[in-house]
């Protein structure tokens, strides 16, 4: 995992490790430390997403919270966690997690897009950095409508907003420009990686057609001192 996050990283500096794809990803801590430190220019967000949630994680909440507490201490910036989740988690503990990394918390509705400000509305009673909604197109339609919700709340949230499936592709191209503080995108078909584009949080020049200037991804992150198979790679670049 950490060979092609290393080959990824010349390119792209924010990416994500899905460790839920890795069958041990425990022992993969000392490695991520070794590449945090060695690239001090990339942003890592660190996954463990349990199956009741979609991912591939087998393990109890408490081993997933212990996990994405150790994989922030050994450097990842940002850490996903899934709103199911956070509603099993005493207030302390996502307090705890927050004063490591910054938190992407997230929800994914694999059925449809449907009810996209009343499920802000329940996630936004869980402290977060980053909101995080994905959820399945089954028409075209349904990626104005992530559009509009991006919009409609882009001021007041740090969100994150696209559709899955074929009839959601072209979300992960425009979210960036709806709202979202960064979207995802398949790097080939053929392997479940993916690049993210990340939204200057200097917001967008006077007539609307970008951000007013061109800088790092570390602009839109916590700062890495102050918080500390393949197929769960996952990397990004800046949209402009």
């Amino acid at each position: 995992m950490l060979e092609k996050a290393e080959a990824l990283a010349r390119d792209n500096p924010f990416i994500e490790l899905r460790l839920d794809y890795l069958p041990k990803p425990g022992l993969a801590l000392g490695k991520i430390r070794e590449f945090t430190e060695s690239h001090p220019h990339v942003a890592v967000i660190g996954t463990c997403r349990r199956m009741a949630s979609g991912g591939k994680f087998r393990g109890p909440i408490s081993s997933q919270l212990d996990l994405l507490g150790k994989v922030a201490e050994a450097g990842c910036q940002l850490v996903d966690v899934e709103i199911q989740t956070a509603a099993r988690l005493r207030p302390a503990q996502l307090d705890k997690l927050r004063g490591k990394a910054a938190v992407v918390l997230s929800f994914h509705d694999f059925r449809g897009t449907q009810k996209l400000d009343e499920t802000l509305k329940k996630m936004t009673a869980y402290p977060a950095d980053f909101y995080k909604i994905v959820s399945t197109a089954t028409s075209l339609f349904d990626n104005v409508s992530m559009m509009k919700f991006l919009e409609r709340h882009q001021d007041a949230h740090s969100l994150v907003g696209l559709c899955m499936g074929e009839q959601g592709i072209i979300s992960r191209v425009l979210a960036a420009r709806a709202g979202s503080a960064f979207t995802f995108g398949a790097l080939s078909a053929d392997e479940k990686t993916a690049c993210v584009h990340v939204r200057s949080a200097v917001g967008r020049r006077e007539d609307g057609t970008g951000p007013s200037h061109s800088p790092g991804a570390e602009d839109d992150l916590p700062d890495r001192s102050s918080r500390r198979g393949d197929q769960g790679i996952w990397c990004c670049r800046r949209s402009y």
